[in-house]
């Protein structure tokens, strides 16, 4: 059996969930899930049928969102060191037996970035999954599934919510773009809200303290407006229509199937939301 150690940030994991839940190989993989993930997969696993994902979390101290090493911030710290240490002793522990006498078993991580440095470091030989490509199609290749069928948006949209922040500040939608939105839809006469992490700016937001409330919040919308991150990838995988706003000249790696198929995203000095009717 090959395994998939999801290291990453929470969306990067959301992607994963949905590219193994449709792939025909699914029962070749096992991932290998940082504990920090697990609070969103028993909140995910009350809204999708995640019943054939094999999966084990285990704790390799990770509590930045993700892999120090495989970020620029917290690259150099005595903590990103334990991370490795804790992945190298798991390894060593369980070692990657295969079933299947005709094909090796292969350890896989998401990213290639970094990914001779933590080879070094472990003393393993992991294989990388996604490069500097769509994210989104390249797991589609990885696991050959077939094109992802893309839901259509409601007709008719009453409740909107914004979700404008994002684990990296770069991509927040800033607040006067805010404003501008919120005002361009409550002249549709749209119910619009803004969502936030622990906190809220003005009586009418809304605010989540954990991925079961986040998930309440996506489904009860209409139609979600978002940066670049966690929140859009659940819409996706929950099949909630959105829009996604990129900060201008930004990567659009990680755009959604549904954001690309029905041309449902801008850049903070273009978009158009026509789309909501």
């Amino acid at each position: 059996m090959h395994r998939i150690f999801s290291l990453r940030a929470y969306g990067d994991f959301v992607i994963l969930l949905q590219a193994i839940i449709r792939s025909p190989k699914r029962g070749d993989y096992k991932i290998i899930a940082s504990k920090h993930l697990e609070d969103l997969y028993k909140a995910l696993s009350k809204k999708i049928d995640t019943n054939e994902i094999q999966i084990e979390f285990v704790d390799f101290g990770i509590t930045k969102t993700q892999l120090g090493l495989f970020t620029n911030k917290h690259l150099v710290r005595k903590g990103t060191l334990d991370e490795v240490s804790k992945i190298k002793a798991y390894v060593k522990e369980n070692p990657n037996h295969n079933t299947n006498a005709n094909e090796k078993g292969i350890d896989y991580i998401e990213q290639d970035k970094r990914i001779t440095l933590l080879n070094v470091l472990t003393g393993h030989n992991f294989k990388a999954i996604v490069s500097d490509k769509p994210i989104y199609e390249t797991y589609d290749v990885f696991f050959n599934n077939a094109p992802q069928e893309v839901y259509e948006a409601k007709e008719q949209v009453q409740r909107v919510v914004m979700f404008p922040d994002s684990r990296l500040p770069v991509k927040n939608i800033p607040d006067h773009l805010m404003g501008i939105i919120e005002n361009t839809l409550l002249q549709k006469e749209k119910k619009v809200s803004a969502a936030y992490f622990r906190k809220k700016n003005k009586e009418t937001d809304l605010s989540y303290d954990s991925f079961a409330t986040l998930l309440d919040i996506i489904e009860n919308a209409d139609f979600v407006i978002g940066a670049d991150s966690l929140p859009v990838h659940i819409c996706n995988l929950m099949q909630k229509p959105h829009y996604i706003l990129y900060p201008t000249g930004y990567t659009q790696l990680f755009m959604t199937p549904f954001a690309k198929r029905n041309q449902q995203f801008g850049q903070f000095d273009h978009f158009d939301l026509s789309v909501i009717k």
